[in-house]
């Protein structure tokens, strides 16, 4: 299996939503995980959810891996 570094519990306080924090966060975030040389970074997202997590982890470059009832695995390959 592929070295691979992981993304868990990215989220905002109600009060933030909409402020860009959340694509600030993974922007800092996602070159910080590839520094530690892994070859596929995941971020695992669910129904709780804001509505627009998964889009935004789409443009940062993140695509669909596998879904499960209430989960969805998205990756990036280096």
């Amino acid at each position: 299996s592929l070295p691979r570094a992981e993304i868990s519990f990215l989220g905002l306080m109600k009060e933030h939503i909409g402020s860009r924090l959340g694509s600030f966060m993974l922007r800092e975030a996602i070159p910080t995980a590839w520094a530690h040389g892994p070859e596929r970074l995941i971020i695992q997202t669910c129904t709780l959810d804001h509505p627009r997590a998964l889009p935004l982890y789409q443009r940062m470059g993140f695509s669909e891996r596998s879904r499960a009832p209430g989960s969805i695995t998205m990756t990036r390959d280096l």
